[in-house]
């Protein structure tokens, strides 16, 4: 959570997650230190980059203007006590 938006809940009298359920995206590092611990969605950093490679590669090959193409990759929810008050302190990094 950033800190201005804590400092914000904190000001207008709110708890996370007793009154607003706050979520990441990307699973960083930083997410598991704050308290509440940061829940997030994980996404597949290297996956990310290789498709990134890959796309830049048949781009080169066939043209700038070629036809856009549609990747997907598989993500997950890591639940922390930012949308779960009872769940525990952990360093669980998930995909890291």
């Amino acid at each position: 959570i950033d800190p201005e938006d804590a400092r914000a809940l904190r000001e207008a009298g709110r708890r996370v997650p007793q009154d607003a359920a706050v979520m990441g995206f990307d699973n960083n590092f930083p997410g598991t230190l704050v308290s509440p611990s940061l829940s997030t969605v994980s996404v597949p950093k290297q996956g990310m980059g290789k498709e990134a490679v890959e796309l830049l590669l048949w781009r080169m090959q066939n043209g700038f203007d070629a036809p856009a193409r549609k990747i997907t990759l598989e993500t997950s929810l890591i639940v922390r006590q930012s949308t779960d008050a009872t769940r525990e302190t952990d360093w669980d990094l998930y995909d890291w």
